[in-house]
């Protein structure tokens, strides 16, 4: 049989030891439970965050079919015809003629009419008779 004093501390250090499991249990709950959330959150972002990546990966497929296009031998003859008025050889280039405005079709200005004093409200020409002002 075994004496108290040996019976007692083993019993203190059983307690510690199950005293540490608890803790640990419980710091590993904590971190479980804000990973979760972290989850959950990040799962919402992904849903919120899903068609702007649709609409980003639309617009990059846009711009990557416009860049095939801008440096194709198409878009540099469609550019010197239309921006450059360059033609090919044998070609005749029209550049049609706008009429240009001439002093008949041009108004005459009018003259702006003369402004009105408005008189001043009551409460300024109140104002200024208490204090001896005159317009």
């Amino acid at each position: 049989m075994r004496n108290p004093p040996e019976q007692f501390w083993l019993r203190r250090i059983s307690w510690l030891i199950w005293g540490l499991l608890g803790v640990l249990l419980l710091l590993l709950f904590s971190v479980f439970s804000r990973a979760w959330m972290l989850r959950q959150t990040l799962q919402e972002q992904n849903v919120l965050l899903q068609p702007l990546l649709t609409a980003e990966a639309n617009q990059h497929a846009t711009l990557e079919a416009q860049l095939e296009y801008v440096q194709s031998a198409a878009y540099v003859e469609e550019w010197a015809r239309t921006r450059a008025k360059m033609t090919r050889p044998g070609e005749v280039l029209v550049i049609p003629l706008l009429p240009t405005p001439t002093a008949t079709h041009l108004s005459t200005p009018t003259a702006i009419p003369a402004a009105t004093p408005t008189p001043a409200p009551f409460w300024q020409r109140w104002w200024q008779s208490l204090r001896g002002e005159s317009r």
